[in-house]
């Protein structure tokens, strides 16, 4: 009997702990609730106190900055007041003062007008120098380009044999193979599948001294008409074999046309 006295004495206690501190519990939650609830009504309240604030603030500018407007509204009218007054009362100097106004603003016209002449001028003439200065630019580079491209023709020309003439390559074409020469000749006709044929001399001749037989050939011959006279810069080349007015088979001397002078 005792041991359950005791029992039940032990599990009352138990119980009213529990009690107890499911109270503060209660308790602490419902505070802490309440003290969260202040602390945002709290910020609340400084929030609008600030916001009333800087409305008050703006209000204070807006007045004041509509007090310097009105201010000054009532000093132009004051003036322009007075200065109609003046001119009533003093029109001759007005009408003096209106002038000199209008020459002033005149003369700044003007002035503007050759300010911007010039400023055209100049620009005008900048755009024309840089144009000059491209063009010769560009026409050294051309003419760098001409003597690039007629460089091997020069050397040619600086090769060719003064002393060779026509006569020499008719009678003796092999010995002068790739010699370069400088020739004036005749066109008698020209044969699309060798070349032209043609009646040659020296540069310095006469079309009626032109009297050695010689075939042309090159990238230009087909181009030839008959009669015509050519000058040119060529290289003897390995007789042709053909055949004659006979219908007898010789070597004629041969001339490659490189370029015409």
């Amino acid at each position: 009997m005792t041991n359950d006295k005791a029992a039940k004495i032990g599990c009352a206690s138990l119980i009213g702990c529990l009690i107890i501190i499911v109270i503060i519990a209660s308790l602490h939650q419902h505070f802490g609730d309440h003290a969260q609830a202040l602390a945002y009504q709290s910020e609340r309240v400084q929030i609008e106190r600030r916001a009333a604030e800087e409305a008050r603030a703006q209000a204070t500018r807006d007045a004041e900055e509509k007090a310097v407007r009105s201010r000054h509204e009532a000093d132009a009218l004051r003036n322009h007041n007075r200065r109609l007054l003046w001119q009533k009362q003093h029109p001759a100097e007005y009408a003096a003062q209106l002038l000199q106004s209008r020459r002033l603003a005149h003369e700044r016209e003007q002035k503007a007008i050759v300010v911007k002449q010039l400023a055209d001028a100049a620009q005008k003439a900048a755009e024309e120098a840089q144009t000059r200065q491209a063009a010769e630019i560009a026409a050294a580079a051309e003419r760098k380009r001409v003597a690039e491209a007629n460089q091997p023709k020069a050397d040619e020309l600086e090769r060719a044999q003064t002393d060779l003439t026509a006569e020499k390559i008719s009678g003796n074409a092999d010995k002068y193979v790739n010699s370069i020469v400088k020739l004036k000749c005749k066109v008698l006709n020209v044969v699309a599948a060798t070349g032209a044929n043609a009646l040659c001399g020296s540069v310095n001749d006469d079309s009626s001294e032109l009297s050695a037989a010689i075939l042309l050939t090159g990238d230009e011959v087909a181009g030839y008409d008959a009669e015509q006279i050519v000058q040119f810069v060529g290289t003897v080349e390995e007789p042709t074999e053909g055949t004659n007015a006979m219908g007898g088979t010789r070597q004629f001397p041969t001339v490659r046309v490189d370029f015409e002078l």
